[in-house]
């Protein structure tokens, strides 16, 4: 019990602080370049692989820089594979 709190913070963590709707590194050989070493590198790595998060075009993740509303509003809604209906958005 007390691993998967640990593995849901820290995906809950990778979430919060990734940035959402951004192209992922275009080789994608490689990983996030500013990831290496970071305490949620393993979580992040799974929700990028998840399709829930990505990186910035120049292969960087910054996981310390703050999203936005829009920016976690998309990835819950990718998160839940939700698409926005035409006819309800305004």
């Amino acid at each position: 019990m007390k691993h998967w709190k640990k593995g849901l913070c820290g995906l809950l963590a990778a979430v919060l602080m990734a940035p959402a709707g951004l192209a992922a590194p275009v080789n994608g050989e490689k990983g996030l370049s500013d990831l290496e070493g970071h305490w949620a590198q393993k979580e992040v790595e799974a929700a990028v692989a998840s399709g829930w998060v990505d990186g910035y075009p120049d292969g960087s993740f910054k996981p310390e820089k703050s999203i936005t509303r829009a920016e976690f509003t998309k990835m819950l809604l990718d998160a839940i594979h939700l698409t926005p209906d035409s006819e309800t958005v305004a």
